[in-house]
């Protein structure tokens, strides 16, 4: 009998995170007008559940960020 696939020990998927747009800000130190912004200007994915419930990934948060190069690093 074989196993469902995720099934053995340590192989599970869990789902991904979403937050609201005002942990966002928070997390981030901006205002939800400019994590508004960012959505619009597609620089950050959302996704829309239901009427007007808007989420972000935090995958897709922490990918949306960029380092900054320093002296040391071409």
């Amino acid at each position: 009998m074989t196993k469902p696939a995720g099934s053995a020990a340590g192989n599970t998927v869990s789902p991904p995170t979403y937050l609201t747009l005002e942990q966002v800000a928070q997390i981030t130190e901006q205002s939800v007008m400019t994590i508004r912004r960012r959505i619009a200007d597609g620089t950050l994915p959302a996704y829309r559940f239901g009427g007007r419930n808007i989420r972000i990934k935090l995958d897709d948060l922490e990918a949306a960020a960029r380092r900054i190069p320093n002296a040391g690093t071409g």
